[in-house]
């Protein structure tokens, strides 16, 4: 490696450099924009390298005579930099960084959307008028004009389109044109060339054309019988035209003094504090100016040592620095502060696995629970005194980053935490140093931290540092153990509303949930009091409650809650925070119903019964969330007791013993259900029952008088029921009236009046509340005297209500006295008389309280 004075190197050479890149770049760029397609961003190669890596707190080196730092760029084919070596990364000064920037590019392709390379006749979907087809083509047919367009393009996602079509033929005075459609209507592009059959192409970007139902027209006109052509092959295209971002720069070591040493690595050391969302490629060849081998994938921002033996085998080195994704389309950044190949010998050794202790089980260390003890030695050829830095990782045996690193500094002789401090807690008073001869026994004492998160089979990655900068590298080991940071419900999440059933209630419960918290897997309770335990119930008022009185010793708790105040299936999730983040792990929710009685119907076998009968009734009864039935608990429907008969049907009874009307319309309980539930929704049920009478009526007959030997004519009867006006129902029973003989051979007169009903209506009445009274009067004329013309009704009116044997003798008395029949005296006339006026009053029935 050749520099100045100044560690620079001359002017002439960094001149003969620098205009050798720009020709590079400049013809790169020339080939790229004559190739007709603009550059498509490469794949990326994912291979991994096979590294050593120390990765955790950032170390300042000194430099050694053994360190060669980069030199300078040797080509940037993209991006830039800003400080390029041999400043910024290129020198041992910390605050001189360089910094790598992405600059913008673009490429666009073209897509076929559709392709018709031969016309054997007109393709399914497509439109034409006088075209013809033949040998793959499609032609004019000789008529004046004519046309064919395509079926709907889709060219939305597209900021260009594109038409070619191999067209060919003979046109004079005549025209083929290609219309695009625009939505409303073919729009003229363009006319096609007679000639030689050849491809013709249109293009637009036109947003116009960019839609859902694109296509197009080729449209000729003007032919008079000698113009032709003949086209074949039609295309449409789409372009795409994406910006993208990308950084890629070949730096140049000169002089390297590769094969001297055993120890040859690549130290990258980023700025301290710089981030980057973005990861980095590192290609790395000897005597090859396009490295294509891939060494290491860097997160962009973390420093690394990598080890390069098997790459270095030349004096001069070439290393491309590449970004990773070349489909973002905003630009990335990276500071590194240096870059150089530490050639050096006898590097510290770390001396054999380290040794665990304090593990639960023997295997597992759970989170802020037991402290755990690690021990092991590292040396140095040069005694221990030359030791300045160990650093313990402890890291996933899966991906084998680690999660949090602990070191030991000689020189301060201090432990410290390094990566993640929030994952461990370091107890700095029980760590110990041992030294003796080369090396020096460690003992690191800690306990993980629930952010620390589960690690299964733990790795150890260690690594030592001597007071020149050599450095063991990260050595791995098997641990052999588990971090544990996930804690458990141990037999579920258990509800109690204190009135029933765990799982369903009464709206508006207060309940008591309780659990007992371990770690899962295991029945240690998590040591801290402190720990946040909450349950939660988003449709429920006064959501999350907090447990006030968990218990570290067993990790039980309770927590008082509310069931909500409608209807429904609610999921009250447990959470077990710690610094805000739920360590649960597992099954950690319960539901509860909240529920009522609804009352589905009020039925009768028969809503209308005999006032002497039994009524009976019935009710259905279900929950409101599922319509589960009812079937436990004591029920009244009004004042009589519901008994359960199954599927949540309950049955009553009830005989008043005389007419009467009622109505039900409340179900009651004095005691709860067996889910605690104790009010019934009547849900707009009601049943009226009708104890009834019946009320009967008769009419006629169309003569009062008629001779002896003449039948009655005319009598009419029937009945209603006495609450007819309420429930509306029409009586359909058959009547029997005290006297069925309608035809008498001597003189009399005879009442009748309904006795008694069968009970064969649909509802079995039989009970008569009461009926009116009719007559007949039988008479022998004598000629010898015209006949009386005096008018009945009044006697009617007498009569009502009395009996058929009364009503005969008062009649046979008065047709006595017509027809001056010797047979009643008239004292006997009187005495009738007044028996009548007497009973008729007895006969009239006192109105019902019920009616």
């Amino acid at each position: 490696m050749s520099v100045d004075e100044e560690g620079k190197c001359p002017v002439d050479r960094m001149l003969v450099v620098t205009i050798f890149s720009m020709m590079l770049v400049t013809g790169f760029a020339f080939v790229a924009l004559q190739s007709g397609t603009l550059y498509d961003p490469p794949e990326i190669d994912d291979q991994q390298s096979n590294e050593i890596t120390i990765e955790g707190v950032r170390r300042v080196i000194p430099a050694s005579a053994g360190d060669d730092y980069v030199d300078s760029e040797f080509v940037v084919t993209y991006g830039h930099a800003t400080n390029p070596p041999p400043d910024g990364m290129g020198n041992n000064d910390t605050a001189d960084a360089t910094t790598l920037v992405e600059d913008s590019y673009s490429s666009s392709n073209w897509y076929y959307l559709l392709r018709q390379e031969t016309f054997t006749g007109k393709p399914a979907g497509w439109t034409d008028s006088e075209i013809s087809y033949y040998i793959g083509e499609f032609h004019e047919t000789g008529f004046f004009a004519g046309y064919l367009y395509c079926s709907d393009v889709n060219t939305a996602a597209y900021n260009s389109v594109r038409f070619t079509l191999n067209i060919g033929g003979s046109w004079t005075d005549a025209w083929v044109y290609v219309l695009f459609w625009n939505g409303t209507d073919f729009s003229l592009v363009g006319n096609f060339t007679s000639g030689t059959a050849t491809d013709q192409t249109f293009t637009s970007s036109d947003p116009i054309y960019q839609r859902a139902d694109f296509k197009v027209q080729v449209y000729y006109g003007g032919f008079d019988g000698s113009d032709s052509f003949d086209a074949t092959d039609w295309r449409i295209e789409g372009r795409n035209t994406t910006t993208y971002s990308a950084f890629q720069t070949t730096y140049l070591f000169t002089g390297v003094d590769f094969d001297t040493y055993s120890v040859e690595e690549l130290h990258v050391d980023y700025t301290a504090g710089a981030t980057a969302d973005e990861s980095l490629q590192f290609r790395l060849e000897t005597g090859d100016t396009t490295p294509d081998a891939l060494v290491y994938n860097s997160d962009g921002q973390s420093d690394f040592i990598l080890d390069i033996h098997d790459f270095l085998n030349g004096p001069e080195c070439y290393l491309q620095i590449r970004d990773t994704d070349r489909n973002e389309q905003t630009g990335s950044s990276w500071s590194i502060d240096r870059l150089f190949i530490r050639l050096i010998s006898h590097p510290p050794t770390v001396e054999g696995p380290p040794i665990a202790s304090g593990l639960v089980d023997g295997t597992h260390a759970l989170a802020q629970y037991n402290p755990v003890s690690v021990t092991f030695n590292v040396s140095d050829p040069e005694g221990y005194q030359n030791i300045e830095f160990v650093e313990l990782g402890l890291a996933d045996n899966q991906s084998g980053t680690d999660h949090f690193t602990l070191t030991y500094s000689q020189s301060n002789d201090s432990f410290a935490v390094g990566l993640n401090p929030e994952y461990v807690d370091l107890l700095s008073t029980n760590c110990s140093v041992v030294t003796l001869g080369t090396s020096i026994t460690l003992t690191f004492v800690f306990r993980t931290t629930f952010p620390c998160g589960h690690i299964d089979n733990v790795t150890y990655r260690v690594s030592v540092t001597d007071i020149d900068g050599l450095s063991s590298g990260s050595v791995s080991y098997p641990g052999g153990w588990t971090i544990e940071s996930r804690l458990a419900l141990v037999g579920g999440l258990a509800i109690d509303d204190d009135v029933g059933t765990p799982d369903r209630g009464p709206v508006d419960a207060s309940l008591s949930v309780s659990g007992t918290l371990c770690y899962l897997g295991f029945p240690n309770a998590h040591p801290n009091a402190s720990l946040e335990i909450a349950l939660e119930c988003e449709n429920v008022t006064g959501s999350p409650w907090m447990s006030s009185d968990y218990d570290a010793a067993d990790g039980t708790f309770t927590i008082l809650a509310q069931a909500d105040n409608e209807v429904g299936k609610d999921t009250y999730s447990l959470s077990a925070r710690i610094a805000g983040v739920n360590y649960l792990q597992g099954q950690s929710e319960a539901t509860y119903i909240t529920d009522g009685i609804l009352c589905q119907d009020i039925s009768s076998p028969s809503y209308i019964v005999d006032s002497s009968k039994t009524g009976y009734l019935n009710v259905s009864l279900c929950y409101a969330y599922d319509g589960a039935p009812v079937v436990a608990g004591s029920f009244w429907l009004e004042d009589l007791l519901l008994t359960p008969l199954e599927g949540g049907n309950w049955t009553t009874s009830f005989t008043p013993g005389h007419l009467m009307s009622r109505a039900f319309d409340t179900v009651t309980t004095n005691t709860s259900d067996l889910h605690g539930i104790g009010v019934v929704d009547m849900n707009g049920a009601h049943l009226t029952m009708y104890w009834e009478e019946l009320v009967c009526h008769i009419e006629g007959p169309l003569f009062t008088t008629v001779e002896v030997g003449t039948n009655a004519t005319g009598i009419t009867y029937w009945a209603e029921y006495y609450f007819r006006s309420d429930h509306g129902q029409v009586y359909t029973g058959t009547l029997h009236l005290n006297d069925t003989t309608f035809i008498y051979d001597s003189p009399g007169i005879h009442a009748y009046e309904v006795a008694y009903a069968d009970g064969d209506d649909e509802w079995g009445v039989t009970t008569i509340r009461s009926s009116d009274v009719t007559y007949c009067i039988w008479e022998s004329r004598d000629t010898s005297e015209p006949p009386e013309t005096s008018d009945p009704w009044p006697l009617y009116a007498a009569m009502a209500g009395v009996t058929a044997g009364a009503i005969a003798i008062v009649m046979v008395a008065w047709v006595a006295r017509r027809t001056r029949v010797p047979a009643a005296q008239e004292e006997n006339l009187d005495t009738a008389l007044d028996y009548l006026d007497k009973i008729s009053a007895q006969r009239k029935k006192e109105p019902d309280e019920n009616t």
